[in-house]
């Protein structure tokens, strides 16, 4: 079979330019800048926690993260490199994730007692983030 690969465009993104010289030559680098503050606080809100919410089966309105602790979020768990939203997505999803374990495993005899909607404040924040 006879396929024509001359017109065909392949774009991926790496995080260290290959040191393989036949490669290096064949291929066009674009540095694109990052993320600024605002976007990772636009992407969060928009993207990252409505996905991690259907994961777990919840509704939008079950876990709200207010944008002064979406702040708060990326000023702890990124570091100043970090110009994507790996690191910001898996601590919303581990913040997801705990919450629904504590409200479905909680003691209704006097222990801690939440129910959604759940808000996050500070304090929950500190509480439910590994740093």
């Amino acid at each position: 079979i006879d396929i024509d690969l001359s017109g065909i465009w392949f774009m991926y993104s790496m995080n260290s330019i290959p040191t393989n010289s036949a490669i290096k030559d064949r291929i066009d680098i674009k540095y694109v800048s990052g993320y600024s503050h605002n976007e990772k606080r636009r992407i969060i809100r928009d993207y990252l926690l409505p996905r991690a919410l259907h994961n777990i089966n919840r509704n939008k309105s079950d876990i709200i993260i207010p944008d002064k602790i979406c702040s708060l979020l990326i000023n702890r768990v990124c570091l100043p490199t970090d110009k994507g939203v790996r690191t910001i997505e898996k601590a919303v999803v581990d913040i997801c994730n705990k919450i629904s374990f504590i409200i479905k495993h909680q003691s209704r005899n006097g222990g801690l007692s939440i129910e959604y909607p759940v808000i996050i404040n500070q304090n929950i924040l500190e509480r439910l983030i590994d740093v």
